[in-house]
């Protein structure tokens, strides 16, 4: 079902790649942000996201699209002469991920073969198009997941014996980045077969990026009167990982306060819905669903849910961060809308449960509590049935370095 394309991607030139790749800001931070461009002034942090104390959005814009052609004036990125697939290889301390590389049609997110989990805000599509429109840099990819298929895995695995055209480690983050380039020929042309045989395909992440290069697509198309279907902004950047090559990290709550009551009042009234035992000082990893960790005056406890409680039918009444908001922070902390309301924050569950302990003991948090993560087959239920997953159900792991390789709207 998905309509994949190859395009002439542009990628850093053999031993610049760690100049000028690097992962998005929000997956980084902002102190390694600032010293990432102090150290690499050609860092693609330059075109995503430049210094803009100050400026307007349009002196960005341009800020942004001078340090692209730059790089590319330079020779800093060197982009292919034919349109290619890419087979792209990361590789951690500890797990490796592998994706197929391409374009994804705009029509294919329009008309739902691309299946989404998330709604998104207007004000932020707004602002991703209109940085699209101005610079014409598509450079960090939407990331889609898909039922894993031994058709596409034998093809991609026979082309992985060659040596890749690209491949360089970033000691910094202790990972390994091998490229192959797939060119025209019998290869392309099976991985493009294989794809459109596969049934189903969702966006993990990456939402908002994939509404605004459609709403681009979709405002360039009407406005060239000899519009073919094949310009280059029919497309966006997107990578392809089974559902196999995915990790989800859960996202951890944790509130500021517990809206009046005392903690031998909130753990009685909680009792309701859950069973609830101490635990201790040892730190609690759910290790299934419907399980819980609570962190709360310096205590650790299970919370799971009674076998009497029902917690819903539709598959996104069964998630985790549903069942917490519906049967606990909605009737005993007081939180209507977790997207509005200001006690309420989360963590990553990449940052570990020491962060999330350490946030309560200094105070500025009253309780916390740890989720399983939810699963991909749990994302793609809730995508089936049209329905869209609570705010901050999943954190993806890997994720990409920006101007790695990137795709540009005509």
């Amino acid at each position: 079902m998905p309509n994949i394309k190859p395009f002439k991607g542009l990628i850093p030139a053999p031993g610049k790649e760690l100049e000028i790749a690097v992962r998005p800001p929000e997956a980084i931070g902002s102190d390694a942000v600032e010293i990432k461009m102090a150290q690499f002034t050609n860092s693609f942090l330059n075109v995503i996201s430049p210094p803009h104390e100050g400026l307007s959005t349009q002196a960005v814009h341009k800020l942004a699209k001078d340090h692209f052609e730059r790089l590319k004036k330079n020779n800093l990125i060197l982009q292919e002469e034919e349109k290619c697939i890419y087979i792209y290889k990361i590789t951690t301390s500890d797990s490796s991920h592998t994706c197929l590389w391409v374009c994804t049609a705009f029509e294919d997110y329009v008309s739902n073969k691309l299946k989404k989990h998330e709604h998104t805000r207007a004000e932020r599509e707004k602002s991703l198009m209109e940085y699209f429109m101005k610079t014409g840099v598509d450079a960090n990819p939407v990331i889609v997941t898909y039922p894993k298929s031994l058709t596409v895995n034998d093809i991609m695995s026979s082309a992985m014996k060659n040596t890749p055209e690209h491949n360089f480690t970033d000691s910094s983050e202790d990972t390994n980045h091998k490229i192959w380039v797939i060119r025209k020929g019998d290869v392309q042309d099976s991985l493009i077969k294989a794809f459109a045989d596969i049934p189903s395909s969702y966006i993990a992440d990456g939402h908002h990026r994939a509404a605004a290069a459609s709403n681009v697509g979709v405002e360039k198309s009407m406005h060239n009167l000899k519009h073919t279907g094949t310009e280059s902004y029919n497309y966006f950047s997107t990578v392809y990982f089974s559902d196999d090559q995915l990790k989800i990290y859960e996202f951890n709550r944790l509130v500021r306060d517990l809206n009046g009551n005392s903690p031998e009042q909130f753990i009685e009234k909680i009792s309701q819905y859950f069973e609830v035992t101490p635990n201790g000082k040892d730190p609690i990893s759910p290790t299934e669903m419907n399980q819980f960790g609570m962190y709360l005056e310096g205590k650790w406890y299970h919370l799971n849910v009674k076998e009497s409680v029902k917690i819903g039918d539709t598959p996104v009444e069964k998630l985790d961060v549903s069942i917490l908001q519906n049967k606990l922070f909605k009737p005993f902390l007081g939180i209507q809308d977790p997207r509005t309301d200001s006690r309420i924050t989360v963590l990553s569950g990449k940052e570990g449960l020491l962060k999330l302990q350490e946030e309560v003991d200094n105070g500025h948090m009253a309780v916390a509590f740890s989720l399983f993560p939810t699963t991909i087959n749990q994302l793609m239920e809730v995508a089936d049935c049209g329905s869209v997953m609570p705010p901050k159900s999943t954190w993806f792991e890997p994720k990409l370095h920006c101007g790695l390789i990137t795709h540009v709207f005509s």
